[in-house]
């Protein structure tokens, strides 16, 4: 006597939910183009989606979640009450697992496209050289300024670089540094933004902490901290350090920093709600000479006269970080 095949009651259990979907997706769009009231219908709805989307992109990427369910909910009604029974526990099962398969590339996607909507935030040119005519440049240097793609669209960052190239006396040379970075929902979040902003400050001091730039020591000791409220309303934190260049640096796009200068350090960073960036800003600004002994015009009598401490670039550093904008 052979062994009788056991029940296919999976397989019959996952039947019936697609069963249930698609006596679900008959039912709702049946008679859509013979009945003008639930043509009508369908048309406001879909042009409340487009308008709604386009300010909410979640909105967008809710839709196959808000069909899918339509369909089941009407479907399994039907189901039911032809078959006069529920669809039992491997039915349920079944039709959370479709769930899970339609919530989840919704979500991946949404938060994709939430991250791609990234802006880079930047100084108004109204603020640089091409406005206001100050010196300070918008460099084109691509290993200053850039866009990343990071993580398989997950993530996204975008650096902006200013310079002002002063010169031997002053007003000194000076540069500055925007980082954006968006991850959805890690930089969007509430929450998660707080924490994410706590440490992008840690990371961001620790790289100018240990910078690998030539000859530039940082005098730890000289670290002030604070907060304060940017034009863009922006809630910021920030901190500053004291250096001097050691060395004369090979670097071309920072050659007009030379050996002996003494500079501050300002690293800051906010984040912007209305783009769901953090935004990370340093600038490095020389405002005098130390006239150590093999440096920079040292050997001169008249030296402390000619190339005196001059605060202007470190000031108006500080300033243009002030006008950031990042929406």
């Amino acid at each position: 006597m052979s062994a009788q095949a056991p029940p296919q009651t999976i397989q019959r259990a996952s039947k019936n939910v697609l069963n249930m979907l698609k006596a679900g997706a008959k039912a709702t769009v049946s008679g859509l183009f013979t009945e003008p009231k639930k043509f009508i219908t369908l048309v406001v709805l879909l042009i409340l989606l487009v308008l709604v989307s386009y300010y909410f992109l979640l909105m967008l990427f809710l839709t196959p979640i808000i069909i899918f369910y339509i369909f089941l909910f009407v479907g399994r009604r039907i189901w039911e009450e032809r078959k006069k029974k529920p669809v039992g526990r491997l039915g349920s099962f079944f039709i959370s697992l479709v769930t899970v398969m339609v919530i989840l590339p919704s979500v991946l996607g949404f938060m994709i496209a939430d991250t791609a909507t990234i802006k880079a935030a930047k100084i108004p040119r109204d603020y640089t050289d091409v406005g206001a005519h100050n010196g300070w440049i918008l460099s084109s240097d691509p290993g200053l300024t850039w866009d990343h793609i990071d993580q398989g669209g997950f993530g996204r960052s975008s650096s902006r670089a200013y310079i002002y190239d002063g010169s031997a006396k002053p007003p000194y040379p000076g540069i500055i540094f925007i980082i954006t970075v968006k991850s959805s929902p890690l930089t969007t979040a509430p929450y998660l933004s707080d924490q994410a902003q706590a440490q992008g400050k840690t990371m961001l001091e620790d790289q100018i902490l240990h910078f690998q730039y030539e000859g530039l020591t940082i005098d730890e000791a000289t670290k002030i901290t604070g907060t304060r409220t940017i034009k863009s309303g922006c809630k910021t934190e920030y901190f500053e350090y004291s250096g001097k260049i050691v060395a004369q640096p090979t670097d071309l796009r920072l050659s007009g920093f030379v050996a002996g200068g003494k500079v501050k350090i300002h690293g800051e960073i906010w984040k912007c709600s209305s783009t769901g960036t953090i935004v990370a800003a340093a600038g490095v600004a020389q405002y005098g000479y130390t006239f150590e002994a093999g440096t920079f015009m040292a050997e001169q009598t008249a030296v402390h006269k000619d190339y005196p401490d001059d605060s202007r670039t470190w000031t108006t550093a500080k300033n243009l970080i002030n006008n950031v904008v990042c929406a």
